[in-house]
């Protein structure tokens, strides 16, 4: 079956960000980018999304070199990058995963379902006024406080895209923002039926309503401290009803123990098709999306913000899920041909896609990438060559 290629993503982003409408609609007032510029509209799209988050007036000069053309200010491209609505990239991403679900003929299910990780992480922000009213800040000790902002992500966790990501204020807890996540997803037709993996912070009577009122699945370990109707379920599968406040749900309770003797619970409105065991071996599978936020934080370095604005930071977040989509699609790329070459030429140890590095190779060859004829050019040729 055909995979969708990283050439393809590429030049479907091309197609995107150099669209005339695309323009139009992204830009913060109708007399923005209508005169020539060192840095046009495309060109300061693609440098905010190829970035590698490291001194910003040293990649702007490597971005002109490769373009052979003469570089311009920080400041300049600072002041430039204001004009641009931080929604424009995000629209970027969902072209590509729109793109993706039509042309991959390899994506992977279980049982037809569709399943998602989704959870939240506290995101370090630059230190202003500004970003501390849109976004807020914690309270540490000795009276200190840190500017933070909430990033909600959800990982497809068969296919390793994130399908969806948003930089939110403090002031939306995650429990309550997943009911806005399901309403989202209800209205995509592909992830009709889906599976929802959550961890214990999420499950409530409330969220399971939810859920099923959306013809939504979930899958969610729970504390010892919920319901006493999960809690005390004597069997290892077995379907309890819980009720509160005059509401109630049928809910379907797992247990099992791990090596330390702990117990585990999780519970589920999936039927008897998906088996005890493949219930806890797609929990397991929960895990990609912490994998998913150590990429994004130490190796994407979401962090580490080109600017200081809060449009500059939206347009960084939404650049950072962008780029681990477009190596997530390298990756299953890259693990075909490694997969052949292991049927050729077997080896004592199986090579895998080294993901860093592909992050770091897609950031440096973004432009030459975009230029390719072909995905037989010779950077995507070089890309692709396989560990000997």
């Amino acid at each position: 079956m055909n995979k969708y290629k990283l050439f393809s993503a590429l030049q479907r982003l091309k197609d995107i960000v150099e669209a005339k409408e695309f323009l139009l609609v992204s830009r913060i007032a109708d007399t923005a980018f209508t005169r020539f510029r060192k840095m046009s509209f495309c060109a300061m799209i693609y440098f905010i999304i190829s970035a590698k988050r490291r001194c910003v007036q040293h990649e702007l000069d490597e971005f002109f070199r490769q373009k052979g053309a003469d570089s311009m200010s920080r400041q300049a491209f600072a002041k430039g990058r204001e004009k641009i609505k931080p929604e424009a990239i995000r629209f970027v991403n969902e072209g590509i995963i729109a793109d993706f679900e039509t042309h991959d003929k390899a994506i992977v299910t279980l049982h037809n379902h569709r399943a998602f990780a989704v959870d939240g992480s506290l995101i370090d922000l630059p230190e202003n006024d500004k970003m501390r009213q849109t976004f807020g800040y914690t309270k540490g000790s000795a009276g200190s406080s840190h500017c933070k902002a909430r990033a909600m992500v959800a990982l497809d966790l068969f296919n390793n895209i994130c399908v969806y990501g948003e930089l939110l204020s403090l002031k939306f807890a995650e429990t309550t923002y997943m009911h806005e996540i399901s309403d989202y997803f209800s209205n995509i037709d592909t992830y009709e039926n889906c599976i929802f993996v959550l961890d214990r912070a999420y499950p409530s009577l409330k969220l399971f309503k939810k859920l099923e009122s959306n013809n939504q699945f979930y899958l969610m370990r729970t504390a010892t401290s919920f319901y006493k109707e999960i809690v005390n379920a004597p069997a290892a599968d077995q379907v309890v009803t819980v009720r509160k406040r005059g509401e109630q749900a049928e809910v379907r309770v797992v247990k099992f123990e791990l090596s330390s003797g702990i117990t585990e619970i999780l519970v589920t409105n999936l039927p008897k098709e998906f088996t005890r065991e493949e219930l806890i071996l797609l929990y397991a599978k929960r895990w990609g999306i912490e994998t998913n936020y150590h990429y994004m934080k130490n190796v994407e370095l979401l962090e580490c913000f080109t600017g200081e604005s809060v449009t500059a930071v939206l347009q960084d977040f939404y650049a950072g899920i962008l780029m681990l989509n477009l190596a997530a699609i390298a990756c299953r790329e890259q693990a075909d041909q490694l997969e052949c070459e292991a049927k050729r030429n077997p080896k004592k140890y199986k090579y895998k896609p080294n993901n860093k590095q592909i992050i770091h190779d897609i950031k440096t060859d973004f432009v030459k990438m975009l230029s390719a004829k072909n995905a037989c050019s010779r950077i995507f040729r070089r890309f692709f060559l396989l560990i000997k």
